[in-house]
């Protein structure tokens, strides 16, 4: 089983409407300011995706649980829907321990 046979195979990988969201907060007229913060989005969530490894390896469930709840929140807010609801998954099994297995492959 992999982490994929968890996420909705149905939900968009990104939905379109949280990006037109950031879009009109920021402006339109300031594209640079939006592609800056897309680009700290994809920097960050490579970091937390590495500290979520590093955690899951060392038994750390305090802290996968806490990486996973900042990348479903912030996956969400960039629309990143399935992300966002992977990270939810594993947020929840890390608060349980991982006890019934699938951290790992959620984690990929």
């Amino acid at each position: 089983m992999t982490g994929l046979n968890f996420v909705d195979a149905n939900a968009p990988v990104i939905d379109r409407s949280a990006l037109e969201a950031i879009v009109e907060i920021f402006g339109a007229e300031d594209p640079s300011a939006i592609l800056d913060l897309l680009d700290t989005f994809l920097l960050e969530s490579a970091k937390q995706v590495n500290e979520m490894h590093t955690s899951l390896a060392a038994d750390d469930w305090a802290k996968l649980h806490r990486m996973a709840h900042s990348l479903k929140s912030s996956s969400a807010t960039f629309g990143a829907s399935r992300l966002s609801q992977a990270a939810t998954m594993l947020e929840s099994a890390a608060k349980g321990r991982c006890s019934e297995g699938g951290c790992a492959d959620l984690v990929e």
